[in-house]
């Protein structure tokens, strides 16, 4: 959203999820500006103790301990990098048609869209992308209305491409002030919601399966 908003820190004694408790969670409490009867976000300080799955195809949200020895990965899946920024976003190298090096985009299940920077929008390559359709965008911060969008020709994260895919166009200067390595934009759930996902934060790895490659 557009603008700032205050931070104000909590600390929940315990979380529970199924039959999963977490103790001593820290906590952001702020305004919710989405009217989708949300009452919260699970983030990294409760998923980061877990190998995290999130399976896009049957809609499950997964919790599990780390095994003392590894599981066999499937046969489809491809396992990436992720670093973790100073403010706690986890980002991975994402390549996009057009452009030569990779960028870095924050990886980001609760983004509905996926996020180009003003910079890489304004770039020669992408003025021929810009789509009619506006969009309203609700964050943290706000309503940002009137949000220009594209549509990437390919997004390639790993060996995990997909093509046409719809993004919008966001300053990214606050993100980047606090993030201590530039982000050129933010993968979100139209690229995401084609896999079956495993977060190992731990590892700072992600693996990632093509939902037409799950039994």
């Amino acid at each position: 959203g557009d603008g700032k908003f205050e931070i104000v820190y909590g600390f929940l004694r315990s979380v529970g999820i199924g039959e999963t408790r977490v103790r001593n969670v820290p906590v952001y409490i702020r305004k919710f500006h989405a009217n989708n009867d949300i009452d919260g976000y699970i983030g990294l300080a409760l998923i980061s103790k877990f190998l995290t799955t999130i399976d896009y195809g049957d809609h499950t949200f997964t919790l599990a301990e780390r095994p003392e020895v590894p599981a066999v990965p499937h046969a489809d899946s491809v396992t990436v990098p992720l670093r973790l920024t100073a403010s706690g976003f986890l980002s991975g190298e994402v390549q996009l048609a057009g452009i030569d090096s990779p960028l870095n985009f924050i990886v980001d299940t609760g983004a509905s869209v996926s996020v180009i920077s003003e910079e890489v929008a304004n770039l020669d390559a992408f003025e021929s992308l810009v789509q009619q359709q506006r969009m309203r965008v609700i964050g943290a911060a706000g309503v940002t209305e009137d949000v220009p969008s594209y549509l990437l020709p390919k997004v390639s994260f790993g060996a995990n491409s997909r093509e046409s895919v719809a993004a919008i166009a966001l300053d990214l200067d606050m993100i980047n002030e606090a993030s201590g390595f530039e982000q050129a934009g933010i993968l979100g759930g139209n690229f995401l919601r084609n896999y079956r996902m495993t977060f190992d934060v731990k590892n700072s790895q992600v693996t990632f399966v093509p939902l037409e490659k799950v039994p």
